[in-house]
């Protein structure tokens, strides 16, 4: 197995509220999975090289950034993920918003879509980047530190 540990920006965007929207709505279940899909497909529109997807990981999105990069100066990736980060949030709220509004629907799930929110955590790091068939993996003490930061209270 040939594996290369990298420099890395490591960032999840995850919907909080997703574990007790799916449970409180699990007769709406299909309706409560649409609306988490298509909060995701709208920030997944967003994601541009260099920054790139890991994997979906139910309610969140795993992506990361090489941090080797020659292609653009230091300050210059700061400043574009700075803004890409902030244009997950507003096109995740415009979605939401945009949803809310086009429902007819009185199911739960389509009731309490505004319980749910956008968390995104970055964490500058490194990354073991190995392959397991035809997928790429990231693990190491970074990764599991950047999916532990998501479990605090801040919603």
């Amino acid at each position: 197995m040939k594996a290369d540990l990298k420099k890395a920006l490591l960032i999840i965007a995850d919907i909080s509220g997703y574990t007790s929207f799916m449970i409180s709505n699990r007769r709406d279940l299909e309706h409560s999975q649409t609306i988490i899909t298509e909060l995701l497909r709208s920030i997944i529109q967003l994601v541009e090289i260099p920054l790139e997807i890991s994997k979906l990981e139910g309610d969140a999105i795993f992506m990361y950034l090489p941090r080797n990069l020659d292609v653009l100066p230091s300050l210059l990736t700061k400043e574009l993920i700075g803004e890409k980060l902030l244009s997950f949030f507003e096109v995740f709220q415009t979605r939401l918003s945009a949803l809310a509004e086009s429902i007819t629907c009185s199911c739960g799930a389509c009731k309490n879509i505004h319980r749910l929110t956008l968390k995104i955590i970055a964490h500058s790091g490194e990354a073991l980047f190995y392959k397991i068939g035809n997928f790429l993996e990231l693990s190491g003490i970074d990764v599991i530190l950047v999916h532990r930061l998501l479990k605090n209270s801040i919603t």
